[in-house]
């Protein structure tokens, strides 16, 4: 039940993580999370704006919190910000070209790393099927999503 989930966020037997896709300041969201959910773990940053995703990384790495990226064409920019994993749907697919873009990143081969960013952004345009990449959140609940 949704009481139980709840109680296990509270008590600590669960771990979650906030869901942000762009509706609000994710920072805004994450100051004073650790006082109202205790067990609370880390962020899915889903949005664009680089300023808050960097207040993020400075908020949640003294925490010890998990930040996660969820715009795969946009993933190098975030790994040089600080975060520290990714969750998207074309690693599924186009997982090789990601990991050596990060391991080209991880050994300072910033030129490669970026030509493999621009490979799997060219690769996903012909993949949106026509559909804009940004598109409107349902505001009640798109930046409260926990998993």
């Amino acid at each position: 039940t949704i009481g139980h989930v709840l109680s296990g966020w509270v008590d600590g037997t669960l771990s979650p993580h906030h869901y942000h896709c762009d509706v609000v300041e994710a920072r805004e969201i994450l100051e004073g999370i650790e006082n109202q959910i205790p067990s609370f773990r880390g962020l899915k940053f889903s949005g664009t704006d680089l300023r808050d995703l960097g207040q993020c990384v400075c908020y949640c790495r003294p925490h010890g919190w998990s930040l996660l990226y969820g715009v795969d064409e946009h993933l190098l920019g975030a790994v040089v910000l600080g975060v520290n994993g990714a969750v998207g749907s074309t690693y599924n697919y186009l997982g090789n070209i990601m990991n050596s873009m990060l391991t080209a990143f991880e050994k300072g081969d910033i030129a490669q790393a970026r030509n493999l960013q621009v490979c799997l952004t060219k690769a996903m345009g012909p993949m949106a099927f026509g559909m804009p990449l940004k598109f409107q959140h349902d505001t009640a609940f798109s930046s409260y999503y926990i998993l």
